[in-house]
Parts: structure tokens; sequence; C-alpha cells
């Protein structure tokens, strides 16, 4: 199966280059904690529009980048540039 976008990349790449917990990210965007841990596992591979943009407001990021964590091409960059 071809590798495609991953929400849970996305997440995992924005909430470690920004050094934000669950816990802080949930109280910046107001949405559970339970949510934000379903998307960063990989439960919940599908948020609403809505979800994507609190997160990305709480991040102080454009849609654009969060999107472009989330893609298969650009991780090993990010992992080589930023060693989790």
């Amino acid at each position: 199966m071809k590798d495609t976008f991953s929400v849970k990349r996305a997440m995992l790449v924005s909430m470690a280059l920004h050094d934000m917990s669950v816990v802080e990210l949930s109280a910046r965007t107001n949405l559970a904690q339970g949510q934000l841990s379903a998307l960063r596992s990989g439960v919940n591979k599908n948020p609403t529009i809505n979800t994507i943009i609190s997160i990305c407001a709480a991040l102080a990021m454009p849609i654009s980048q969060f999107v472009a964590y989330g893609e298969p091409e650009n991780e090993k960059e990010l992992l080589r540039n930023y060693p989790f």
C-alpha cells in the first residue's frame, strides 16, 4: 500500500517541533485530550477541518505547513533535521 498523508505524522512532527504536549495543546484549542490523543496515535485518521484549524492556530502555523509535515516524502528530511 502506498504511503500517503498521515494526520498522525503531522501531529507528531508539529507537536514535537513546537515542544507541545497533548495537555497544553488541549488547553490552547479547547479540544479534548482524548480527541487529540486519538489523532496523534492514528486511531482517528479523519479530523474535521475545524479541528485542524484549531490545532494550527494553537501552534501558530499555517495549515499548509501542517499538511507538509504529514506528507511521507518530507518525513526523512524532518527526522534528519529535527531528531526527536
